[in-house]
């Protein structure tokens, strides 16, 4: 019966041991669980960020897209006005050059006015 007794005793300590190990498993495969359930949150939140970044990105490439619009009509509005200008300036010379005209045109008006002035009232001449 002693060998009976140890070899009881030794099959308890066996199923000691391994309940202990099964205890030791389970609480490794616990954790293992709990760190896989951070980490698959982790991801949620990784790619909801992701996503979002993705949608600024977009909408920002497009702000850009309508910001080179924006130029591109700016530099023709800058090429219209120039031309603008340029027209201003070649009407503002035609006008000063038909001031000009019209300055000489007076004074000639004026001489000729008064030459036939002192033309048609000769002294000693009555009508």
């Amino acid at each position: 019966m002693d060998q009976s007794n140890t070899e009881a005793s030794n099959l308890k300590e066996e199923l000691d041991q391994l309940k202990t190990k099964h205890n030791q498993s389970i609480a490794e495969a616990t954790q293992r669980w709990e760190e896989t359930k951070a980490n698959r949150k982790e991801l949620d939140k990784l790619k909801k960020e992701l996503e979002e970044a993705r949608s600024a990105n977009q909408k920002l490439k497009d702000e850009l897209l309508g910001k080179q619009t924006d130029m591109d009509l700016l530099g023709k509005i800058r090429e219209d006005l120039a031309l603008a200008r340029a027209e201003v300036d070649k009407w503002k010379e035609a006008l000063r050059i038909k001031d000009g005209d019209i300055d000489y045109l007076r004074s000639h008006v004026a001489q000729l006015t008064q030459s036939i002035g002192q033309l048609s009232l000769k002294p000693g001449f009555y009508y």
